[in-house]
């Protein structure tokens, strides 16, 4: 976030960024928010080391104390909306934060007054989830477009799924069909654009797998059914697979860069679940 701030307000460029797309983005100052220019490479590290971080607060395995956890997740949570401006996450904390309030509150009072909060919030907090998201998927016109082309590339890769039989495109080589894989789109601002797998969340899992692919996503949703079943901790294990199914519309953990948070946010969803875990 120092950095991030730096940047806008001087001529600072250390510690230095850790990519040439993160310097591109930051120094164009194209987003900039409350003072804070966009560097989304961590995003992915902030975002489930706050989750894992919340489970963990909300099972009362406390790795930090009550006050300094709170100070970590306020932190992550300004670096993931103002300096990462990641429109996945941005949504998926909210929800993630809106359901951890709810479990507490689950924690403390009776089911009737539980239900008599959800019904009495159902409509303002829906209103603002929706509030949030049309602000950052129609905000300003780089937003729209950005949405467009992702569509776009939902389209055509889903028009494919069947380009190679049972498989689709395969792990074909970039440098030799990089028009097929990345095919072009122009905007209605006549600029020209590629698509990429890791911009459609599962879509491009499937844009390389096919119907394979699909045979592999029907496998781990009742994995994920049969774990959420098994678990004793219901509510925290719906946390966890909320994310996961969140995550594959856009930012899949099946992507190359997130494939490393996925076997951990595998094992926390089983030591849940887990018929040893007692809190």
């Amino acid at each position: 976030m120092l950095q991030s701030w730096l940047i806008v307000h001087s001529d600072v460029r250390y510690p230095f960024l850790n990519s040439n797309l993160d310097f591109m983005s930051a120094s164009s100052l194209r987003y900039v928010k409350l003072g804070f220019t966009r560097i989304p490479s961590a995003s992915d590290f902030v975002f489930y080391a706050t989750l894992f971080l919340l489970i963990f607060h909300l099972i009362h395995k406390r790795v930090f104390s009550g006050m300094t956890t709170y100070l970590i997740l306020g932190i992550n949570t300004l670096y993931i909306v103002f300096v990462g401006q990641t429109r996945s996450y941005i949504v998926l904390l909210l929800i993630v934060y809106i359901i951890a309030a709810f479990i507490r509150i689950k924690e403390k009072f009776d089911f009737s007054l539980i239900l008599m909060i959800i019904i009495t919030l159902s409509v303002p907090v829906i209103l603002l989830i929706l509030y949030v998201i049309n602000r950052l998927l129609y905000g300003d016109a780089n937003r729209v477009s950005s949405l467009s082309i992702r569509l776009e590339a939902v389209k055509y890769y889903i028009s494919n799924l069947r380009f190679s039989g049972w498989f689709s495109m395969g792990f074909a080589r970039d440098s030799v069909y990089g028009n097929l894989i990345h095919n072009q789109y122009v905007t209605n601002l006549g600029q020209v654009v590629t698509y990429n797998y890791d911009d459609v969340g599962i879509v491009g899992f499937l844009a390389q797998f096919g119907l394979v692919g699909i045979v592999d996503m029907v496998i781990y949703a009742v994995t994920l059914m049969v774990s959420f079943i098994k678990s004793r901790k219901k509510e925290i294990s719906f946390l966890i697979i909320v994310v996961i199914l969140g995550s594959c519309i856009n930012l899949s953990l099946l992507d190359p860069q997130r494939i490393f948070y996925l076997p951990m946010v595998l094992v926390m969803l089983d030591f849940i679940s887990s018929s040893k875990y007692s809190s």
